[in-house]
């Protein structure tokens, strides 16, 4: 059965720089958008999660949206994040388990987005329960979703 799908995305170069997030008329707010492709950082769940660092230091940790840019090895599998601190982020794959039990994985390529609003005001996320869907929004307005999309109230919010 075919059913219509809404996708929302964004686009950004890869670039540092301020983040329009706005309070008293300044820009207050940090990103850092780049792709990591290091063959010995980005490996399997089996393997030591991958330190990353970030172009930029952020004055605390920021908000990190990363995804896989690259597909390698036989098993497929997807990013996770371990700890962020204001310098780097812990990423990992996650291969999946469906050919053979093991969860190591060679090495492979994340595009990464992270930023901080500098206390510009407060960032909501959710997760909402649907495949590959993440959203952000509060002082800055982030979307990005593949699936149906539906509105979440606002107290249903993690805080």
């Amino acid at each position: 059965m075919i059913q219509e799908e809404k996708i929302g995305w964004i686009a950004v170069t890869p670039t540092v720089g301020d983040l329009a997030a706005v309070t008293n008329g300044n820009a207050t707010g940090l990103f850092d958008v780049f792709t990591f492709d290091d063959p010995n950082v980005i490996l399997g769940w089996n393997n030591v999660w991958g330190e990353v660092a970030f172009n930029q230091t952020f004055t605390s940790a920021p908000t990190v949206v990363a995804s896989l840019a690259s597909r390698r090895g036989g098993d497929g599998g997807w990013l996770r994040r371990g700890s962020v601190t204001n310098s780097s982020v812990q990423l990992v794959v996650d291969e999946d388990t469906f050919s053979d039990s093991e969860r190591g994985h060679t090495w492979e390529t994340a595009s990464v987005f992270a930023f901080d609003l500098g206390g510009a005001g407060r960032l909501h996320s959710s997760f909402v329960p649907e495949p590959s869907t993440f959203a952000v929004w509060g002082a800055l307005a982030l979307v990005a979703v593949v699936g149906g999309w539906r509105r979440q109230p606002r107290n249903k919010l993690l805080r």
